[in-house]
């Protein structure tokens, strides 16, 4: 699994660093663009009247550069030296998290296997990981959505071979099971954090 993720972590990476050789500097574009409106006599009366329409105007431009760099998906310095990394720790923990609840509700619906069985089947049903290694060639996107569809199918596939005397609408009850639950402690460990963040900020103020 740490082949695989740091695999497509660094094809990732590379792929970003190649796009952001390639692609026009947006920062350089806005900050020119910025300077040839707010030159115009039109912005230059709405400063010197005073008028409301110079700041939204320069709220309305901060906001459709900022909506424009998300749209484009542009990459940064900081999202490339960290693409490795992140892609490698979050593949791994969520390879983790689904082999834990994936292997407790396959036992608890009938299933019988090797114990940590699952894990390695589950190891294998990550193998559509593999199509973003296609995101080294700049400007390529492989749709999130294929390869999730795709790994639903072998996730089922990996609980159908791990727990074999399990039919297949157990089979489906416990894949499930295992996605809701794991999104569940997801959820909760994301609330949990912002009121700890809340608790710890009222304590320091």
């Amino acid at each position: 699994m740490t082949i695989l993720y740091v695999t497509v972590g660094m094809a990732t990476a590379l792929g970003m660093l190649l796009q952001y050789l390639t692609l026009p500097p947006l920062d350089q574009i806005q900050t020119n663009l910025q300077g040839l409106l707010t030159s115009t006599q039109v912005y230059q009366g709405w400063v010197q009247s005073g008028s409301a329409a110079a700041v939204v105007f320069d709220v309305l431009y901060r906001a459709f550069w900022f909506t424009a760099n998300l749209r484009l998906d542009y990459p940064t310095r900081a999202g490339i030296l960290l693409a490795p990394l992140s892609i490698w720790v979050g593949g791994l923990l969520r390879w983790v998290t689904f082999a834990i609840f994936g292997e407790y509700f396959g036992r608890k619906l009938g299933g019988q296997a090797p114990r940590r069985a699952f894990w390695g089947s589950l190891a294998v049903a990550n193998a559509p990981q593999l199509f973003y290694l296609l995101t080294i060639v700049p400007g390529m996107i492989v749709p999130s959505s294929l390869v999730t569809g795709w790994m639903l199918l072998t996730t089922y596939q990996a609980m159908r071979v791990t727990f074999p005397a399990l039919s297949w609408r157990r089979s489906l009850a416990a894949q499930f099971l295992m996605f809701a639950v794991n999104y569940l402690f997801i959820v909760l460990a994301f609330v949990l954090g912002i009121l700890l963040g809340v608790a710890v900020y009222q304590r320091a103020f």
